[in-house]
C-alpha cells in the first residue's frame, strides 16, 4: 500500500446521494496505465487502461445513468461502488502510468512495435493486492 500512495494521484471520487466521478485531468490522456482505487486505506480495484481518461468518463457516464443496468464492466464497478460506500466517503484513485520512449524496435532490418502487456501487469498486481473488485 505504501508504494501506491507514492504514486501520482489523479482524482478523488465522491459519494453524495449519487457518485460524483471527477473528469481526469487531460494530461493523463493516451496514456496507458495500471490503476488503483483506494478505499478506506485498503485497495478495492487494481483495473488497467490504455486511455485512463476514456476509462473514468465510462464510469462517470454509468454513474450519473446508474441504477440504468448496462452491460460493461463500468457499470458492475459502479454498482460495487455505490453498494460499499456511504454519504460523504471518498475513494483516491492512483497510477501508475507507462511511458514508452521508442514505439518500436528494428530486428533484421524490420520494425516491430513495442507494447505492453497491461492485463499481465494488472493480473499481477491483482496477486499482490487482493482487491474486493474485479
Amino acid at each position: 500500500m505504501k508504494e501506491i500512495i507514492k504514486l501520482p494521484h489523479i482524482l478523488t471520487i465522491y459519494r453524495t446521494n449519487n457518485l460524483d466521478i471527477p473528469t481526469i485531468p487531460t494530461e493523463y490522456k493516451n496514456t496507458p496505465c495500471i490503476y488503483y482505487l483506494v478505499y478506506k486505506n485498503e485497495v478495492i480495484k487494481v483495473g488497467q487502461a490504455i486511455d485512463i481518461y476514456k476509462r473514468f468518463a465510462g464510469y462517470r457516464s454509468e454513474a450519473i445513468k446508474y441504477p440504468k443496468h448496462r452491460t460493461n464492466g463500468s457499470w458492475r464497478t459502479v454498482k460495487k461502488l455505490y453498494e460499499i460506500m456511504d454519504i460523504g466517503e471518498t475513494i483516491e484513485v492512483y497510477a501508475d502510468f507507462i511511458k514508452i520512449e521508442k514505439q518500436y524496435v528494428l530486428l533484421e532490418g524490420k520494425r516491430i512495435p513495442i507494447t505492453v502487456d497491461l492485463k499481465g501487469l494488472e493480473t499481477l498486481e491483482r496477486k499482490k493486492h487482493k482487491p474486493l473488485l474485479k
